[in-house]
């Protein structure tokens, strides 16, 4: 009697180890799968990050190319103004 006793309990011992074995494995599998949702969210939200700072930067490039031709034009026109008040003078002196 008290070796059927000791397998049954050696049994309902190795049942409960499968079983926690089994749910360890769910458990395992279940918080893989959940860190992969969470790097693929990261990832994508690294990808939109990466992607606006691209085209932030390409507004301050275009933004700033803008300001150079248009400082590029008041010399322009500055140096036109100055070549003028410069040639009426000496017209003025020849006159």
């Amino acid at each position: 009697m008290a070796e059927e006793l000791k397998g049954l309990i050696e049994k309902i011992q190795e049942e409960g180890v499968r079983a926690a074995q089994g749910k360890a494995k769910e458990i395992e599998l279940e918080a893989t799968r959940h860190a992969e949702e969470i790097v693929a969210k990261a990832e994508n939200q690294a990808k939109d990050m990466v992607d606006k700072a691209k085209d932030e930067v390409a507004r301050f490039e275009q933004g700033g190319r803008a300001s150079l031709k248009q400082a590029g034009r008041d010399l322009v026109l500055a140096l036109r103004e100055e070549l003028t008040k410069a040639l009426n003078k000496v017209i003025l002196l020849n006159v």
